[in-house]
């Protein structure tokens, strides 16, 4: 049997393990026999780190991020003004990560690459707003690669 036959064999539940496949094998089968084989898949949280970190893990929209004080702490502000103190122990990449959600300027379905170039730190309200068509326009910084180019 084909292994990638063996890999819908087996999610039909006709095999009883998964097949052995390694992840550049699985990708190619797929680019192969896919409708969509230019897509690339999902950013891994790698990608999504990077652009939290390059972004300094703010909105990109509004004042939600992260803002660090005299004493150690970190205080994350909300998109209404809001603050959240956390204890210096806690990790505050971690529940900044969780917060801020990774949006895509040009969408894929539009030709958007995963590049950091096309990806912006919003929080999850402005996101929502994006989608909806509530925000109109999302500043790009002057420090930041034009869109459509590699750094």
């Amino acid at each position: 049997m084909e292994e990638w036959e063996s890999v819908r064999a087996w999610k039909l539940r006709e095999l009883p393990d998964p097949p052995r496949l390694t992840i550049t094998q699985l990708f190619s089968k797929l680019s192969e026999n896919g409708t969509r084989s230019y897509r690339s898949p999902q950013p891994s949280w790698e990608r999504k780190a990077s652009v939290r970190l390059r972004d300094k893990f703010k909105c990109a929209l509004c004042p939600a991020g992260r803002i660090e004080t005299v004493d150690g702490a970190s205080v994350w502000r909300a998109r209404d003004g809001r603050t959240r103190r956390r204890p210096p122990g806690k990790s505050t990449q971690g529940t900044a990560a969780r917060v801020l959600e990774i949006h895509h300027v040009v969408p894929r379905s539009n030709g958007g690459a995963n590049d950091l170039s096309n990806l912006i730190t919003l929080c999850p309200d402005c996101h929502e707003d994006v989608h909806d068509r509530r925000a109109d326009r999302i500043p790009r910084e002057e420090t930041r690669p034009a869109l459509g180019t590699r750094p």
